[in-house]
C-alpha cells in the first residue's frame, strides 16, 4: 500500500476482517444467537452475557440457554414462547485497564418453533431484550436476534439446507493493539447460507455451499469495520467404513470493506480481502456418545489495499464431544486461523526543540496479518434430573505481524501479541416444567504486548437468570 506524503496526514482506519464478523455479536449482554460450523469445524455454543474480545475462540455458554434455537422441543408441541429476567454484575464494563464496574438487567422475550413437514423440516427462533445499565445509562440498549432454517430432502439422493439470520447487539472489542473505546457501539449483523448435498448416506457425496454475511456499526469511529462477505465452496465426501467420513474441498471468501482506510482530506480507500482455501476434512461419529471433527487447510489470503497483510500458510481446527456417562460429558476444541486487521492509533511522544521538550501526538496505522491460535475445554454434569452444572476454560493467542504506517514513512514494529484467558462455571435448575433458574461466573484476563500502547485488563462477571417457558 502506498505511503501518504507529508501534505496529507493519515488518519487511517481499516477493517478487522474475518474475525470482526464474529465480534459483532460477542458483546450482547442481553441475548445472542449461537451458531455451528460446517463439517470439519468446531461448533460454537451460545454466547455469554459478558463481552470478550474476538479471538477466534468459542463463546461462553449462556446462563440458561434462552437464546434462539436452544430450547429442546417435544414432538407433541413444536413451539415455545417465554420470558426471562437476568441480573448481572460486571467488574469491568468497558474492558479497559482499571475500567469501572457496573450492574445491568436484561429483560427478554423469546419464542421459537421446529416443525417437520413430510421429509422437510422448518424451524425458527427469535428474542428481543432490553438491557438496562445502572450507573452507565449511555450503554442502555435493546437487542434482538431472529433466525430461520429449512432442511429439505427430495428424490435422486438430493438434500439441502437454507438458513437466514439478523441481529442487533452491543459490539465487542476486536483483537488489536489499541485499548477499546468506552461508549456504546452497536452492531447489526445479517447472514444467509444455503447448501445442497448429493449422495446422502451413500459412500460418496458432493456438497456445494454459498453464504453471505455483513456487519455494520453504529459508532462513527467504528464504521471502518463495516464489512460484507461472500463465501462459496464445494466438498467431495467419502464414507470408507463405519463411523469415519472423509472429505476434500475448495473454499473461497471475498470480504469487502468500503471505508477500510480514511484520510484527513475526507477521502477513503477500500480493501478487499480474498481468501482461497484447500480443505481436508475428517468426521468420526460413534452414535450419540462420541463425535470428532477436524479440518486441515492450506490458506492464501490477499488484500487489495494492504498487501503487507497478505498471508499464505496452514490453518485448521478440531473439535471433540464425548458423552462419558449418562450424566457427564466433555467438549474440547483447538484452531489456528487467519484474518486481516488494521487499527488506527494515537500515541504521545516527547522530542526536543532546541532545549525545550515538546509533547507531540503520532497518528498511525498498524496493518498486519493476524494468526489466531485458540483452544478450549469444557465439561457438563447432570447432578440430578433437574440440576445441571457446567464449567470450562478458554485460551486464545492472536499474533499480529505488523507494519506501522506513519504520516510520511512506513516502518517495521515488534509483533503484537493479544492473549485472552477465560474461565467460567455455572449451574441450571429446572424448578418446574416451565420455570427455570440459573447462575454463572466468568473471569477473563487479557494481555496485549508489543504495541506502542501495551495494555492489559481483567474482568469478572456474575449473573443469575429466571425464566418461564410455555410450550
Amino acid at each position: 500500500m502506498s505511503t501518504p506524503n507529508t501534505h496529507r496526514t493519515l488518519v487511517a482506519r481499516a477493517a478487522a476482517a474475518l474475525l470482526s464478523m464474529a465480534a459483532a455479536a460477542a458483546w450482547a449482554q442481553g441475548t445472542d444467537s449461537g451458531s455451528g460450523s460446517s463439517s470439519g469445524g468446531a461448533a460454537t455454543p451460545p454466547s455469554a452475557q459478558s463481552p470478550a474480545p474476538s479471538t477466534g475462540a468459542e463463546a461462553l455458554p449462556s446462563t440458561l440457554g434462552a437464546l434462539p434455537g436452544t430450547i429442546p422441543l417435544s414432538g407433541a408441541n413444536p413451539w415455545y414462547v417465554g420470558a426471562s429476567e437476568t441480573l448481572t454484575h460486571d467488574s469491568n464494563v468497558f474492558r479497559v485497564p482499571n475500567g469501572p464496574s457496573g450492574n445491568f438487567s436484561t429483560t427478554s422475550l423469546i419464542g421459537g418453533f421446529d416443525q417437520p413437514i413430510s421429509r422437510q423440516r422448518i424451524s425458527g427462533a427469535a428474542n428481543i431484550s432490553h438491557n438496562k445499565y445502572f450507573g452507565h445509562s449511555d450503554l442502555d440498549n435493546t437487542s434482538y436476534n431472529l433466525l430461520g432454517n429449512l432442511d429439505w430432502q427430495t428424490v435422486a439422493k438430493l438434500s439441502g439446507h437454507v438458513g437466514v439470520g439478523i441481529g442487533r447487539n452491543l459490539a465487542a472489542p476486536v483483537v488489536s493493539g489499541v485499548v477499546p473505546t468506552q461508549h456504546r457501539n452497536e452492531s447489526e449483523t445479517r447472514n444467509a447460507n444455503a447448501s445442497v448435498l448429493w449422495g446422502g448416506v451413500a459412500n460418496f457425496g458432493i456438497e456445494g455451499n454459498v453464504g453471505y454475511s455483513s456487519v455494520d456499526y453504529s459508532a462513527t469511529e467504528s464504521q471502518f469495520l463495516d464489512s460484507h462477505q461472500n463465501t462459496a465452496g464445494i466438498v467431495l465426501r467419502w464414507l470408507p467404513a463405519g463411523p469415519l467420513k472423509l472429505g476434500v474441498g475448495y473454499r473461497e471468501t471475498h470480504l469487502h470493506q468500503a471505508l477500510a482506510l480514511q484520510f484527513a482530506n475526507g477521502t477513503s480507500q477500500r480493501n478487499d480481502v480474498t481468501g482461497k482455501n484447500v480443505d481436508f476434512l475428517v468426521d468420526y461419529l460413534v452414535g450419540p456418545t462420541l463425535a470428532f471433527n477436524g479440518r486441515l487447510s492450506h490458506t492464501r489470503q490477499t488484500n487489495s489495499g494492504a498487501s503487507n497483510a497478505d498471508f499464505s500458510g496452514t490453518t485448521g481446527s478440531a473439535s471433540l464431544n464425548w458423552k462419558i456417562t449418562g450424566k457427564t460429558g466433555i467438549s474440547a476444541y483447538a484452531s489456528r486461523d487467519v484474518g486481516f486487521n488494521t487499527t488506527p492509533f494515537s500515541a504521545v511522544t516527547i522530542f526536543l526543540l532546541g532545549n525545550t521538550p515538546v509533547v507531540s501526538t503520532i497518528n498511525g496505522l498498524y496493518q498486519n496479518n493476524q494468526v489466531t491460535t485458540s483452544a478450549g475445554l469444557s465439561a457438563t454434569w447432570q447432578a440430578t434430573g433437574k440440576i445441571g452444572v457446567y464449567t470450562g476454560v478458554r485460551y486464545a493467542r492472536a499474533k499480529l505481524i505488523s507494519t506501522l504506517q506513519l504520516q510520511s514513512a512506513a516502518q517495521a514494529v515488534p509483533d503484537t501479541t493479544d492473549v485472552s484467558k477465560i474461565a467460567f462455571i455455572g449451574a441450571n435448575w429446572a424448578v418446574t416444567r416451565g420455570w427455570s433458574l440459573g447462575c454463572n461466573l466468568a473471569h477473563e484476563n487479557r494481555d496485549v504486548t508489543g504495541t506502542l500502547n501495551s495494555f492489559s485488563y481483567t474482568d469478572t462477571t456474575i449473573g443469575c437468570t429466571g425464566q418461564y417457558t410455555w410450550r
